[in-house]
């Protein structure tokens, strides 16, 4: 069992390394701070050498001085290596490497070769391998001249009075590649980009002695203020002449490139006491290039860095991505097999987060999900990371935990969770489902029992541990949500049995294995028959009848309910055309009343395939009842009005099923086009009871104000039939009268070959 230790930076994510040219760039770095942290050009090149190939990943890098190879990393013959650098050549066979793509590159007076066997390089890196070249030419040309001074120091120590002037250049030099070396290692430690920048304004004026110079970006990455100059050192207002014109005082101007393309520029304006034509030396201009050159790192870095935060971290809450969850995952389990230690995991998924949505906006959704994210981060440790999977689903990676410690933090996310939110003003309570899983290296399943739930271990894969997570997170859905759920190995066959009902269902259709049956509606004065509730039933080759309650949920989820709805719609309307070919002359027509999903009202062309159904079937139009649930009908107020108001137009009627159970209120009923309210069982059964029954009066009442006819679901006993017909309620349906009928035997009761038994 493993244990936890206390929080140290709940904020802090752990690091993340770059991946692809990246992490090249980083090796460029690595080899310029390399560079100027040895002293003598032969002990510098080995290291630069080694860091060139870990960067571009290459079984062969070599510096060709003329005709003479300086060093190598790799085992190449010479002649061979000489022919690349004389371009001559673009493939070596390394002996252990076999076949190696060859390219070269500048470096300064040298010549950079570099062979890899997994392939050419990407433009990308191609840019990047020249900036190293470019880069690692001028830095190891100034620690030559370094050393070379260094040589006439010892002779100027004795002949001070003659060397005077060497010595200050010499000492010039060293100084310049001490603020390279302060640059660079700011660079490495993703100190702040204005910093960085500023560094590099003011050592480019030390080292050209310029009267001032300006850093100008095209397009300034996020990190920065909004301002093309965004760095300078001496006169700020020279400064933001020459942004505006690098013509306007005389000077040298050089590209500042980022990730292979020019973003700005390097501008340095000469003194007062400059010399007219030529105001700067060539030292001068090779210092400022050599600043250029690590401008244009730290930006290549700081926009890399923006990529990987935007892909890595979500934009909403800042917390990991599902991508950097996945990676995080994956090293965790890999370092668990190393010590043997469990991993945790929590699959979490918000409850009502839906009717927040749709109750009081999106903007206090969004809330909720940034609160949320806060209150996670307070529960966990620094190594923990807490990701948004997606919507209102999180995942939460405990390191080093096992069921214990893993339903331990879920607790305390729970209990996090249920405290009052402030949303828009109001006090809102939300709940959560929370999955567990734990695995092992091992990858056993080994039983145990953690507060009162007993669980069981999945094996280290990453994408099982998320799966067995999710799995356990839905079961504590079904088991009545607010719940934590430790995964046990049958809830993978449960899963398993929806998928394949999933796939089922998806034939279904095209396989005619859907059927609908009618429930009837009578007047509950007289019994007679006014209408007929279609109700889709799936009969399964193997399975037999499936539940609706087992299959309408997954056809929502998925949205084969779209489909499955506009064929039931189309049928239904087909069955009553003809109930009313089949009734006795003068006899009152028989409607019916169809169930719409959230899914169906929300498409734009339903009003459309409505029209066609009608039309289709020759049915006139007020003998088809649309019937939603007071939930959908508050879900989205506006698009869900002008959804009816627009099926009011073709003359069907508008339901409110199952009602009493939702959210709606009297400003709800008021403002759509309602004609029909259906009581819910429920409350029809609680008549047996007065508060029960002054609950069923009230909405009788409720439905005579409104001019709204009102149905009775549910009725089963000949009592709550009594009770409803002394309310006033006007129409039932329900066992007592008939069970749900195939369409023939409808058809018999329309003719009056059947009749219901009660009557």
């Amino acid at each position: 069992m493993g244990t936890r230790a206390t929080a140290v930076d709940p904020y802090a994510d752990p690091p993340v390394r770059p991946q692809g040219w990246s992490t090249a760039l980083e090796g460029v770095v690595d080899v310029l701070a390399a560079a100027v942290a040895r002293e003598g050009g032969t002990a510098v090149l080995p290291a630069a050498l080694e860091q060139v190939a870990l960067a571009f990943d290459a079984d062969v890098v070599a510096l060709v001085r003329g005709d003479d190879v300086l060093d190598s990393v790799g085992r190449a013959p010479a002649d061979r290596l000489l022919a690349v650098a004389a371009g001559t050549l673009t493939a070596l066979d390394v002996a252990g490497a076999g076949r190696c793509h060859a390219l070269r590159a500048a470096a300064g007076s040298d010549v950079l070769v570099v062979a890899r066997s997994t392939g050419p390089l990407e433009p990308e890196q191609r840019r990047l391998l020249g900036s190293t070249a470019r880069a690692l030419g001028l830095v190891l040309e100034l620690v030559r001249r370094a050393d070379a001074e260094h040589e006439l120091r010892s002779e100027a120590e004795r002949r001070a009075a003659e060397d005077s002037a060497l010595l200050a250049g010499a000492r010039g030099r060293q100084d310049l590649l001490e603020r390279l070396a302060d640059v660079q290692q700011a660079i490495a430690q993703r100190l702040p980009l204005p910093y960085v920048l500023a560094a590099v304004a003011a050592g480019a004026r030390q080292a050209t002695g310029a009267a001032c110079v300006a850093l100008v970006l095209d397009e300034p990455p996020e990190a920065l203020r909004p301002d093309p100059l965004v760095a300078w050192d001496g006169d700020e207002a020279l400064a933001r002449a020459v942004a505006e014109d690098p013509a306007a005082a005389a000077g040298l101007v050089l590209p500042v490139h980022e990730g292979g393309r020019v973003a700005g520029r390097l501008v340095a304006v000469a003194g007062p006491d400059a010399p007219p034509g030529d105001p700067f030396s060539d030292t001068a201009a090779g210092a400022l290039l050599a600043w250029a050159e690590h401008a244009s790192l730290a930006l290549t870095d700081a926009r890399t860095l923006e990529t990987l935060t935007r892909a890595f971290h979500d934009p909403l809450t800042g917390l990991a991505t599902r991508a950097l969850l996945h990676e995080r995952l994956s090293y965790a389990l890999a370092g668990a097999a190393r010590r043997d230690t469990p991993v945790g995991l929590l699959f979490l998924d918000l409850d009502r987060f839906k009717l927040v949505n749709d109750t009081l906006g999106h903007a206090a959704g969004d809330d909720l999900l940034v609160g949320l994210a806060e209150r996670l981060r307070r529960c966990l440790r620094a190594s923990d990371t807490a990701a948004r999977f997606g919507g209102d689903e999180f995942v939460v990676l405990l390191e080093d935990t096992a069921e214990d410690g893993a339903v331990q933090v879920a607790d305390q996310v729970l209990d996090a969770v249920r405290q009052p939110f402030l949303l828009s003003g109001q006090r809102v309570l939300v709940d959560a489902s929370v999955g567990v899983a734990v695995a092992r290296p091992s990858g056993t399943l080994t039983r145990g029992t953690t507060a009162g739930v007993r669980g069981f271990e999945v094996s280290s894969e990453a994408d099982a541990l998320l799966r067995a997570a999710d799995v356990a997170m839905y079961a504590a859905k079904r088991a009545g949500k607010g719940r934590i759920e430790l995964y046990r190995p049958e809830m993978s066959s449960g899963q398993a049995r929806r998928l394949d009902l999933e796939s089922g269902l998806r034939q279904a259709l095209d396989r005619g294995e859907l059927v609908l049956e009618f429930q009837p509606v009578v007047r509950l004065r007289d019994g007679a028959l006014v209408s007929a509730e279609a109700l889709l039933r799936w009969s399964h080759p193997v399975r037999g009848v499936v539940h609706p309650e087992e299959f309408i949920p997954v056809a929502e989820e998925t949205g084969l309910i779209v489909p499955m709805g506009r064929w039931a719609l189309r049928e239904a309307c087909h069955q009553a055309a003809r109930w009313q070919r089949v009734l006795e002359p003068g006899a009152d027509p028989v409607a019916v009343a169809v169930n719409l999903s959230a899914r169906q009202l929300e498409l734009p062309g339903f009003a459309e395939d409505v029209e066609a159904a009608l039309a289709a079937s020759a049915l006139p139009p007020h003998l088809l009842c649309l019937e939603l649930t007071e939930t959908l009908l508050v879900r989205d107020l506006e698009p869900t009005a002008a959804a009816l108001r627009r099926l009011k137009e073709i003359g069907v009627e508008i339901a409110v099923d199952d009602f009493g159970t939702g959210y709606s209120s009297l400003a709800h009923l008021w403002s759509f086009p309602v004609d029909k309210l259906k009581i819910d069982r429920s409350f029809v059964a609680g008549m047996r009871t007065e508060q029960g029954e002054a609950f069923v009066r009230a909405i009788l009442g409720l439905a005579r104000s409104l001019g709204l006819a009102v149905v009775g679901e549910g009725i089963e006993t000949p009592t709550q039939l009594a009770a409803l017909r002394a309310a006033g309620c006007g129409q039932g349906q329900g066992a007592l009268f008939s069970w749900s009928l195939p369409a023939p035997g409808m058809l018999r009761l329309i003719t009056g070959e059947a009749q219901l038994p009660i009557w």
